[in-house]
């Protein structure tokens, strides 16, 4: 967030972006600049004082960048960078400039492993060592049609299913209304 900033993020071992955005200011010194303004409801980032991007599938970033892209602009300036998770950031961002504020954000991440890069793990596969890769009350399943696999927890259980005691149970109440009926 903040205007005329360039956002990137840099893949492992090199110096090549793999995704990144400008924003740039509603307005210049030499008159206003009128832009398109956002449709109501709308929470999404389009370039103007804000952007997003979407980190690219089967990507690992290490570098994240933030820089201004007017030698003009005030290095003081407000700039803010974040990773959120797209569906809570559409659904309950209406304020743009309240995340700034915000102690916390909600992020998801993809984990996965592959298994052919460790032939041992195939016990696992093949259900005799679940166990011995994910948590207690957790499965394991591939993804889609490759060798990348991850667990789950299993019904009725939420939680990290990568922990030894991640997967808890949810509890449930069931109210039963009964009534009595006295036989004559």
């Amino acid at each position: 967030m903040g205007c005329n900033n360039l956002a990137l993020m840099k893949g492992i071992g090199s110096d090549t972006s793999i995704a990144g955005c400008v924003s740039i200011c509603n307005g210049s010194s030499g008159g206003e600049v009128v832009y398109p303004k956002k449709k109501p409801g709308e929470s999404g980032c389009h370039g103007i004082n804000c952007c997003q991007t979407t980190i690219p599938p089967l990507r690992w970033f290490v570098k994240a960048s933030l820089e201004s892209i007017d030698s003009r602009s005030a290095p003081e300036g407000c700039k803010t960078a974040f990773m959120v998770d797209q569906e809570w950031f559409i659904s309950n961002v209406t304020d743009l400039h309240a995340v700034q504020a915000m102690e916390y954000v909600p992020v998801v991440l993809d984990w996965w492993t592959i298994f052919n890069a460790e032939p041992n793990l195939s016990a696992t596969i093949n259900g005799s060592g679940v166990s011995s890769f994910c948590g207690s009350n957790a499965s394991i399943s591939r993804v889609g049609n490759t060798s990348r696999y991850r667990c789950f927890c299993d019904g009725g259980y939420e939680g990290n299913p990568y922990l030894p005691q991640g997967c808890q149970g949810k509890l449930t109440f069931i109210l039963l209304r009964m009534s009595c009926y006295k036989l004559l």
